[in-house]
């Protein structure tokens, strides 16, 4: 990082980032992120490659991630979910698996917000674009911070997924 803000103002053509020797998809990942992300955020950097040992496609992927999650990339999904605590009543990492696939299609910059109780949904959860909260049994789907369900939980993913396409053809005018 520090090389990097030394360098950039010696240089008029773009500027590339990249971590080499980052290692494997767990550990490049989390290097690049500190590394790519703090430059990107303080504005520097006109292209960057994300290295990891193996396939490519993870590459990519924890690159639009650190591009998405810098802001300098407003496109596609932002999921933001709570971790797993006591007051979890619910299978959330089901949950989440399934709305990361049913949503990896969109382009729309969309914030989207899968919480595990009405607990974080009131805080975290409200200022997303489309969220889903679980409670024992049941649980509420909210739409920019207001609650548009309160369903029985083996409802609420796919009407919480509606809502996330009804969200994305709102914004995208059709």
């Amino acid at each position: 990082v520090a090389a990097y803000r030394a360098l950039r103002p010696l240089c008029e053509y773009p500027f590339h980032l990249g971590v080499t020797e980052a290692g494997t998809k767990f550990h490049a990942s989390i290097k690049s992120a500190i590394a790519l992300g703090t430059l990107l955020m303080e504005g520097i950097g006109d292209t960057m490659r994300v290295s990891i040992t193996g396939e490519l496609e993870e590459e990519i992927r924890v690159a639009r991630a650190i591009l998405q999650d810098a802001g300098v990339q407003k496109s596609g999904v932002n999921i933001i979910s709570c971790p797993t605590c006591g007051r979890l009543q619910s299978d959330l990492l089901s949950a989440i698996k399934i709305v990361e696939e049913k949503t990896a299609h969109i382009k729309t910059p969309l914030n989207i917000s899968v919480m595990g109780c009405v607990v974080n949904a009131i805080g975290e959860a409200k200022g997303a674009d489309v969220a889903i909260a679980f409670g024992n049994g049941r649980g509420i789907v909210m739409r920019h911070g207001e609650v548009v369900a309160k369903l029985d939980e083996s409802k609420l993913v796919e009407r919480f997924l509606q809502e996330v396409e009804d969200e994305v053809r709102v914004r995208e005018g059709a």
